[in-house]
């Protein structure tokens, strides 16, 4: 038995699907731009690896943007936002990997900072078999801007992957993890099959020097 581990944003999906709908929900007057402002400035520091505590940070991008927003909502701007936008963002190549690990009987699990709401739906789009995502407290259906339990980044995501391949009694000498992201290295580092996805230039390094499976995608015209 064997797992295929992948992250979401810029592995699975083209762009970070957070950041997306964000723009959508300040488009259909869900929040404020001086919210979405605030957001892309942390996405900023994140891309250059400015942000020493990236769970503090999300904490407090949830708590500025999902604070009192309703879950029926939310659900609906994000159903609207994948057909139309997001799963035409999907890389082909890593469809194609995942029907091939799916032919070989492994199993698939999405390891991703992102929001529950958003990996629960790439999951089940993409047959996934697990996920691992930021989960979010809700009272009276709507979001409270609460983190429950873990944000999924660096180590966190390595110790998923590590407490899955032992809560399954599977070695992960015989998984793989796809990731593209400088901080994606020790979910990578964890499994005897590394893949970097379009890695940043940290990770390129790191793969590279590793000799680990490097796969350029694109999404077509």
């Amino acid at each position: 038995m064997a797992v295929a581990f992948f992250d979401l944003d810029k592995t699975i999906c083209s762009v970070p699907t957070e950041q997306q709908i964000t723009k959508q929900m300040w488009k259909a007057g869900k929040i404020g731009i001086r919210t979405v402002l605030r957001v892309l400035w942390g996405f900023i520091q994140y891309n250059f690896h400015l942000v020493t505590d990236y769970a503090h940070l999300k904490k407090k991008l949830v708590n500025a943007t999902m604070k009192d927003m309703n879950v029926r909502d939310f659900s609906e701007q994000f159903d609207y936002l994948y057909d139309n936008e997001l799963k035409s963002k999907i890389f082909p190549e890593v469809i194609l990997q995942i029907e091939e690990h799916k032919r070989n009987n492994h199993k698939v699990v999405i390891v991703s900072t992102a929001i529950d709401q958003i990996v629960s739906k790439f999951a089940r789009e993409l047959g996934a078999d697990y996920h691992y995502s930021t989960k979010l407290e809700v009272d009276n259906f709507c979001f409270t801007g609460n983190v429950i339990g873990d944000v999924y980044h660096g180590e966190t995501k390595k110790q998923a992957v590590l407490q899955y391949c032992e809560k399954h009694n599977i070695d992960p000498k015989a998984c793989y993890a796809y990731g593209d992201y400088f901080e994606d290295r020790k979910m990578l580092e964890a499994v005897g099959n590394p893949v970097a996805i379009n890695p940043d230039k940290r990770l390129l390094k790191v793969a590279l020097s590793r000799k680990w499976k490097v796969i350029d995608a694109v999404i077509a015209a």
